[in-house]
């Protein structure tokens, strides 16, 4: 994701290949490898960091989308 930011492109990520993502469509990579300082409290209620960090996709994502059936969608590209 951060590497695909710049100020050429218009989106962020592509959209097709985040929505369609599954813990079962992504290698893993090990846990130690993985950003556990993002989460305060570890991986508390979800068992596993990965399975942390996959919830928090979730919610982000559907954050997001809340917001573009919030705001119309020329008014997220000005």
């Amino acid at each position: 994701y951060i590497e695909g930011l710049n100020s050429n492109s218009r989106c962020v990520s592509d959209w097709n290949k985040t929505l369609t993502a599954t813990p079962e469509t992504v290698s893993t990579q090990s846990e130690k490898r993985l950003p556990t300082h993002w989460m305060s409290h570890g991986s508390n209620y979800h068992g596993s960091i990965t399975n942390a960090l996959w919830a928090l996709r979730d919610l982000m994502l559907k954050d997001t989308l809340n917001i573009t059936r919030t705001l119309p969608f020329d008014d997220l590209c000005k």
